[in-house]
């Protein structure tokens, strides 16, 4: 089945789809976090220090950017506000 288009509503690559990332806190209080937000676009996975213990190999810090990052004490709230309700 073919889908119908309005006029004018061409996709652009100019407006991506927005990607959001939401570091949520640990449920236990002794985890490790692997997740460091760097900024408000930013964050960057670590290797947890447990495994690189048991492990004989070198592990890369690697950084991952979205349209805006969330950290732990972002309330739904706020988060509806930027993601779902931007006007």
């Amino acid at each position: 089945q073919e889908t119908s288009r309005k006029k004018g509503s061409q996709t652009s690559l100019k407006d991506p789809v927005g990607v959001y990332c939401r570091v949520r806190p640990l449920s236990l209080p002794d985890q490790e976090c692997c997740i460091e937000v760097i900024n408000n676009t930013t964050v960057q996975l670590h290797t947890p220090e447990g495994y690189r213990l048991n492990q004989n190999r070198d592990y890369e810090e690697t950084q991952y950017s979205f349209k805006q990052v969330f950290g732990i004490h972002t309330t739904q709230k706020e988060l509806f506000d930027v993601v779902a309700n931007p006007w």
